[in-house]
């Protein structure tokens, strides 16, 4: 098979395109987040206990511009959404910023939060109480 045929052969092909690879893995991770906190909850008790009472409203913002809505009350996550009225998430307690990638490194404990922020790859805007509670969870 010339390259002609090869190229010909790819582009017959019903490949995903990387933004819909993308999106999908965006979907996966953020259907992870309340699992993956409530594991890094039940692996850690002085945690469990530290948030028993954190009810907050966290909006996850990704480098794709998608934007996803978590409330955390009394110490659990509820399940990600997509927030209907943009402006309505503009009033959340924390902000975090990333891109997937980094999101999924942080989840699986691939890299640490300090290490993440000193690389400029995630961002999160937040009272600094908030801030040093929340850091735990990821």
């Amino acid at each position: 098979m010339n390259f002609d045929n090869r190229k010909s052969f790819l582009s017959e092909q019903n490949f995903p395109s990387r933004e819909t690879m993308t999106d999908e893995k965006e979907e996966e991770v953020i259907e992870a987040l309340p699992d993956k906190f409530r594991d890094k909850l039940d692996e850690k008790d002085s945690l469990e206990k530290k948030i028993k009472d954190f009810n907050r409203d966290v909006k996850i913002v990704l480098d794709s511009g998608e934007e996803y809505m978590v409330k955390m009350n009394g110490g659990d996550i509820g399940d990600p959404y997509i927030p209907e009225d943009k402006e309505a998430s503009n009033d959340a307690d924390i902000v975090i910023s990333s891109d997937i990638e980094t999101l999924e490194g942080l989840l699986n404990d691939e890299i640490g939060v300090m290490q993440a922020y000193a690389k400029n790859r995630i961002s999160i805007d937040a009272p600094l109480t908030d801030m040093l509670k929340f850091r735990k969870l990821l």
